[in-house]
């Protein structure tokens, strides 16, 4: 997550949803964030620009019905002068008690070594940071590690390493990873969320919620037995009017 990401329209879908899970879960549930906060500029891209929903014109009543209160913060905030993370928390966007760690991804060392050795104390820092959540939502920029990306990589800061999403889950009874849509094959897509779903074991359920609006995005969940009628309210409740112009539920692979 960067800064200049806040209030597009991944920002808008990624609050409902969050809320939804809350009040799925009840009041004594609590949600923990990992920004996996980056803080380095890209050239040449249009990232952080997809804010035409809070426009005034056809699409405004389309998108704002569908959580007018998310709606109008988000409005308020891209108007604004700071557009940044910790805007997003000052904004009441989620229930008093919700754990944010913010602290920014290491992204350059003198050496390989000494890049993992900083990522893996930040990862130890935000375990301790969100300890009692039993919720947690990590949103890094690109999703869930690759194949092909290695944690001694530069490029490895844009990821949730699979080591680090195994040492989340055990701290909590429902763990949602933020994914990029990219452009592979829909098989070779879904095999990453497999893939951590037998990293994390064999008693883990795996479910994924598909984000279709302007820029596709999914939201992996991986949770426990104990936790399995919370996640079916959460789908069940994405997935009909008038959420379902934002969501609908991966199919079962």
């Amino acid at each position: 997550m960067q800064d200049k990401y806040a209030g597009d329209i991944g920002d808008y879908g990624k609050f409902i949803l969050l809320n939804q899970v809350l009040q799925a879960a009840g009041n004594n549930s609590k949600l923990g964030i990992n920004w996996y906060r980056i803080v380095h500029q890209e050239l040449n891209n249009n990232d952080g620009r997809h804010i035409d929903y809070l426009k005034p014109g056809p699409q405004e009543q389309d998108f704002s019905c569908c959580s007018p209160v998310i709606y109008s913060k988000l409005r308020d905030l891209v108007a604004g002068k700071d557009r940044s993370i910790a805007a997003l928390e000052r904004s009441s966007l989620l229930r008093q008690g919700t754990l944010y760690y913010t602290n920014v991804l290491p992204q350059w060392a003198k050496t390989r070594n000494a890049l993992c050795e900083a990522r893996a104390e930040w990862f130890h820092e935000s375990l301790a940071s969100l300890k009692g959540s039993d919720i947690l939502f990590l949103d890094p920029d690109n999703g869930i590690q690759t194949q092909t990306v290695k944690p001694t990589q530069k490029r490895a800061v844009k990821y949730a390493l699979y080591k680090e999403i195994e040492g989340y889950f055990a701290t909590c009874e429902i763990l949602i990873v933020y994914q990029h849509r990219d452009h592979t094959a829909q098989e070779e897509y879904v095999r990453k969320f497999t893939y951590v779903k037998s990293i994390l074991g064999r008693d883990v359920a795996l479910r994924v919620l598909h984000f279709h609006r302007v820029s596709a995005r999914d939201y992996a969940f991986y949770f426990t037995a104990k936790s399995r009628s919370t996640v079916s309210a959460v789908f069940s409740r994405l997935s009909n009017r008038p959420l379902n112009c934002l969501f609908a539920e991966l199919p079962h692979w």
